[in-house]
Order: structure tokens, then sequence, then C-alpha cells
């Protein structure tokens, strides 16, 4: 299977559409979620969840790489 990152999954967004269409593809996903809170509606859709920064902390790209290493990410969806 094929391991999709997916930031942004609060919920009512595209980040929750993105989930929803992977989850309605052929092909299976392990779909990896972050969002800033650790309250996000959309933690409970994905397969693994991760409380990030905001996108303008300095920060921001260190924890998605981080998360990226450890999931081996093929696909990235940046909101």
């Amino acid at each position: 299977m094929i391991s999709v990152l997916v930031t942004g999954i609060g919920g009512g967004g595209v980040g929750e559409q993105l989930i929803k269409a992977l989850r309605l593809s052929l092909h299976k996903y392990i779909i990896v979620g972050t969002d800033i809170t650790p309250i996000s509606k959309g933690f409970n859709e994905v397969d693994a969840a991760h409380v990030v920064p905001r996108a303008n902390d300095v920060n921001f790209i260190d924890e998605l790489m981080k998360i990226c290493k450890k999931h081996t990410i093929k696909a990235l969806s940046w909101l």
C-alpha cells in the first residue's frame, strides 16, 4: 500500500474531502493526517495522526519531514 500524508484535516475543508476521495478509491492507501490541534475531527478518519505546528512556524517543514520519514510517505497534500 502507498502511504499518503494529508495536512489540514480539521474538518469541513479540502483535507477532509481528500480523505474521503482516497477512501473511495479502488486502490487502498495508508492515510496519515496532520492538523494543528489534537482534537481535530479528521484524526478519526486516518490511519495515523500527528499534531503539527502552524504552516508559518519555522518548525513546520521539519515536522512534516519527520512524519514523512516515519511513515515512508510517497505523496503529500499540503493545504
